[in-house]
């Protein structure tokens, strides 16, 4: 029987890439992000346009939005 604990995370998100960085931690569990696009981070991105850059951010919503 292994020590060794595989957890498998759908997203590679900052909530994913959060929980990931947080179980990984305890050296006897082995995590694998599932991303289905290019590169991680999510809505948190870096857009170019025109020479320009533009920081995205994380996008969230808490009960304080009425939209």
């Amino acid at each position: 029987m292994s020590d060794q604990i595989s957890i498998g995370i759908v997203g590679g998100g900052s909530a994913g890439l959060s929980l990931a960085r947080f179980l990984s931690q305890d050296p006897i569990i082995r995590v694998t992000i599932f991303e289905a696009n290019a590169l991680p981070g999510g809505k948190s991105m870096t857009l170019e346009r025109g020479g320009t850059r533009v920081e995205m951010g994380t996008c969230y919503t808490t009960t304080g939005h009425k939209t």
